[in-house]
This record gives C-alpha cells, structure tokens and sequence, in this order.
C-alpha cells in the first residue's frame, strides 16, 4: 500500500487540550511546508473509551513518502512536543501575529473499532485444526 501521509498520534494533559495539539501540530506543520509541500489536519478523535489526537501531514505531488522524509516530519513534530508548555504558548502567539502563518484548527471525530475478520485466515485455521 503506497502512502504519502505521515499520521502521527498522541495525547495532551490539561485543560486547554484542543489550543495545545493545534501549537503543536500548526507549528510544525509551517516549519515543514517551508521545506515540503505539506497539508495537514488534526483530529480530536474518540475512539471507545479512549479519546487522543491525531495530526495527518499529507505531502502535496508524491506517492509515498520516503523514509528520510517521515523522520524529518516526526522530528520536526517531536521538537514542538517536547517544549514547556508556556514557550510553546509564546512561540504560537508569535507564529500567529507573523501575517503567513497557516492555522488549521481540530475536528472533531468519532471512530468505531474494525473488528473485521478475515475469512481466508479463518478458513486457514480450521484446516489445520483436522
């Protein structure tokens, strides 16, 4: 299966969860459409019981993305995901009043699991049951 999206997931702690996932996942995304041509969206996904973020960075004109690529994606990702909570406030409060500043906000989306069964697999393992 040929991709050319980098899904990263992830949670937040707080209160204000939506305005952290959006620094997180805005900030990186314009430092690596400066690079890449990249889009993005992020999704406050509930899932069961679980509820957690999801950021989809989808690179405009390729296939597949390589492997270099996806690293330098989630690095980007990581180093905005690791800052003190106020810094990255003052970094996105900054980005923001710069007038070229893309913001996408979070959507949110309720998934059901796929508890799909494969019928092949399933006919393979009672034959080996005789």
């Amino acid at each position: 299966m040929v991709k050319n999206v980098v899904k990263i997931s992830f949670q937040t702690n707080g209160d204000e969860n939506n305005e952290v996932a959006e620094s997180i996942s805005n900030l990186a995304g314009n430092e690596i459409l400066k690079k890449i041509k990249v889009h993005w969206q992020i999704s406050h996904v509930t899932l069961g019981e679980h509820v957690f973020y999801r950021t989809e960075y989808t690179l405009e004109g390729t296939k597949k993305v390589s492997r270099e690529t996806e690293q330098e994606i989630r690095s980007v990702f990581d180093k905005y995901a690791r800052m003190d909570l106020n810094n990255l406030s003052q970094k996105y409060k900054t980005a923001m009043e710069s007038g070229s500043f893309k913001v996408v906000k979070a959507q949110e989306v309720k998934e059901e699991y796929n508890l799909w069964q494969d019928k092949l697999f399933g006919l393979m393992g009672k034959q080996g049951n005789n």
